[in-house]
């Protein structure tokens, strides 16, 4: 039997997903298959790549440090000039989120990796989904899946959040996050995952004047799904005095996902009916 995880999340909220992989690994329990979507995209892709939490996490720091520096804006775009030869702009170009994200991932291919990944995106014009994935189930009619990207660019399509960040090219088409959780449970069940923890990364409204970064991840939060059998929903909380782009608040958002999980360990075990380390994953034969 094995379980997968589902991360989500905006800005800084996202972090605190580092704290649920540091519980799940302290209670001898290991994800079978990943799936990410928005910043959450950043952490299961890492993860898929890095051989623990704590190589995450040094990770997300060293991104935190670079703060500002790490955006690059498009004046024209910050003008208004949102839209340009009938493509989606956005005020961040994403370029040096792209660099950062090929030098944390080793540009590698999604096919190289051994755990199961899944990072759905939108793809621009027809919002029909695309999921770049290190593995791919048969064609389900709904999405379309592909192992053909490196995993630094399927996070940076996760991460292109409408009229903030530019959407990502993938062989011409360009592509946004997708609207929410509910795309990347679509995706586990395609990978054939019979449990999972969902983690709801929740884009709570914090006490002060907003941002806009704030106000794109209200924007964003959609209705929450319910879990199929044998799944549990986890969405820990940070405190209101925390912003989205608090990225000072990285230590905070960790330890608020550190112990809305261990509080949630012995539930999750019991719905997973074992104890143990989670070491196989069941291959969908074609």
């Amino acid at each position: 039997m094995s379980f997968g995880v589902l991360f989500s999340g905006m800005g800084v909220y996202a972090a605190t997903q580092l704290g649920v992989l540091r519980a799940l690994e302290e209670s001898g329990l290991a994800p079978g298959a990943l799936a990410g979507v928005g910043a959450g995209a950043w952490i299961a892709g890492l993860y898929a790549c890095m051989p623990g939490s704590r190589e995450v996490y040094a990770a997300m720091r060293e991104a935190c440090g670079y703060g500002r520096r790490l955006l690059d804006p498009d004046r024209r775009a910050a003008l208004g000039a949102l839209c340009a030869g009938g493509g989606f702009q956005g005020l961040i170009r994403g370029g040096r989120l792209a660099a950062l994200l090929e030098k944390q991932t080793g540009n590698r291919p999604l096919s190289e990796l051994e755990l199961p990944l899944a990072i759905p995106t939108l793809a621009l014009p027809t919002r029909k989904t695309l999921v770049f994935a290190s593995r791919c189930p048969p064609e389900d009619g709904e999405a379309v899946w592909t192992q053909q990207a490196t995993v630094s660019l399927a996070i940076r399509a996760a991460m292109s959040v409408p009229a903030l960040v530019r959407p990502a090219l993938w062989m011409g088409v360009p592509l946004i996050g997708a609207a929410g959780i509910g795309e990347g449970m679509k995706a586990l069940r395609q990978l054939r995952v019979k449990h999972a923890l969902c983690v709801d990364a929740c884009a709570q409204r914090p006490k002060g004047r907003l941002n806009v970064w704030d106000i794109a991840a209200l924007s964003g939060r959609v209705e929450r799904p319910d879990c199929p059998s044998g799944w549990h929903m986890l969405a820990p909380r940070v405190p209101e005095t925390v912003h989205a782009s608090a990225l000072e608040a990285l230590d905070i958002c960790v330890e608020a996902g550190y112990s809305a999980a261990l509080e949630a360990i012995p539930r999750i075990k019991a719905q997973l009916g074992r104890s143990g380390k989670v070491l196989s994953f069941p291959v969908k034969n074609d």
